[in-house]
């Protein structure tokens, strides 16, 4: 049976997400961002980030990105949706969810992300295809070979493609912001590119 996991922020009122997977007859378990050690994630088919603020989800993702890189992914959230599909999508993200409206859009977005759909607006997927594009005629003449990275170089390339800055890479990987900076620089120059834009469509392409 499908199975999807809800992370919630401390706080988060995700009632409304809840009530809507009972409407779908769809299993779920809403738990807190401080419980995933303690989480079975076998079977789980979706795993729901509801948070605050961009800032909160960058640091829950932080620290539970690594836990479900295999597993879909969808981001429930209070704040501004231009500003969070924007973030979702460079992290590789199915949808957002706005807790902050209609019960009938909270039905239709939880509905198509419990079917494995997409849920953005056609705006953020227009400007991020777009970026993309341009990305990749960027470094279309330039082959990344990801073997000449070392395994922890690896690692901080696949979190800054999901979008995390490098205060978060650094309190993920448990070294210093230094640290992530110098193993920036490294990666780039490895793979000729110029930013972070550009590492994702080589790196993830």
């Amino acid at each position: 049976m499908k199975k999807i996991l809800v992370f919630k922020e401390e706080g988060v009122d995700c009632r409304a997400v809840s009530s809507c997977l009972d409407l779908l007859a769809v299993s779920h378990k809403t738990v807190t961002v401080k419980n995933i050690i303690a989480c079975n994630l076998s079977n789980v088919e979706l795993v729901i980030v509801a948070c605050k603020t961009i800032d909160s989800a960058k640091r829950i993702w932080a620290q539970v990105g690594s836990n479900v890189l295999s597993i879909p992914v969808a981001l429930a959230i209070n704040a501004s949706c231009n500003k969070s599909e924007a973030y979702a999508l460079s992290c590789g993200f199915l949808g957002v969810i706005s807790l902050n409206s209609e019960a009938e859009s909270i039905v239709k977005a939880v509905s198509t992300l419990a079917r494995g759909g997409l849920w953005y607006s056609r705006y953020s997927l227009e400007l991020h295809i777009k970026d993309q594009l341009v990305a990749r005629r960027s470094v279309s003449n330039n082959f990344f070979d990801r073997t000449t990275l070392t395994a922890r170089e690896r690692r901080v390339a696949v979190l800054s493609c999901q979008g995390l800055g490098n205060k978060e890479i650094a309190e993920s990987l448990s070294i210093s912001p230094y640290t992530v900076k110098t193993h920036m620089q490294k990666i780039m120059k490895k793979s000729g590119v110029k930013n972070r834009t550009q590492l994702s469509a080589a790196f993830m392409g």
